[in-house]
């Protein structure tokens, strides 16, 4: 049920391109995420690359609406008996923030958002997978390369937790990276 609503959110955003001009920016970002679960630390290592893909809507001069899609997956051994061990993490992304001009090409970008991470882990035969809405805050300076294009820099946090036999585990990390965008 989350996953339909958010879904559906972030449909109205794509659907609202047909009556918008200049007020769109598709992106998309390489960031290198650190987990902040030391238990998938220790299988996985402590860190990995993280695509995402976030359409952004202006409304107004410095407020805009976001959302985005991105995964994170990882391969590694457990610690003690040393089995493979396969970690899938895709991220749904919807939020919003404040938009400042720093100078005639520069931008700053803050903003909170809602996480839905979809996970799934494979290990010695054994899968466990499931849902969970966390939140998280990015911050991106934007250099506008051009009346259509951008590129920047991007760091921010998303976090979210589950307990799975009664284990609590956590998922996200802080990441940063490069943004390469286009202005339609």
């Amino acid at each position: 049920m989350k996953k339909a609503i958010l879904l559906a959110l972030m449909l109205i955003l794509a659907a609202s391109l047909c009556w918008a001009g200049d007020k769109f920016l598709i992106e998309l970002t390489g960031s290198y995420m650190a987990p902040n679960d030391a238990a998938f630390k220790e299988v996985y290592g402590q860190g990995g690359f993280v695509p995402e893909l976030r359409l952004h809507m202006y409304l107004g001069p410095m407020l805009y609406i976001w959302g985005g899609a991105g995964i994170f997956a990882k391969k590694g051994l457990t610690p003690e008996l040393k089995n493979d061990a396969k970690s899938s993490q895709l991220y749904f992304s919807l939020g919003g923030g404040l938009s400042v001009k720093l100078g005639d090409k520069l931008n700053l970008r803050i903003g909170p958002g809602l996480f839905l991470v979809s996970y799934r882990e494979k290990s010695a035969g054994y899968e466990q997978s499931g849902s969970r809405i966390g939140i998280r805050a990015d911050a991106d300076f934007l250099y506008a390369l051009g009346a259509r294009f951008v590129a920047g820099l991007t760091a921010g946090f998303a976090t979210a937790s589950d307990t799975v036999d009664g284990v609590s585990f956590k998922m996200g990390g802080f990441k940063a990276g490069a943004v390469l965008g286009l202005v339609f």
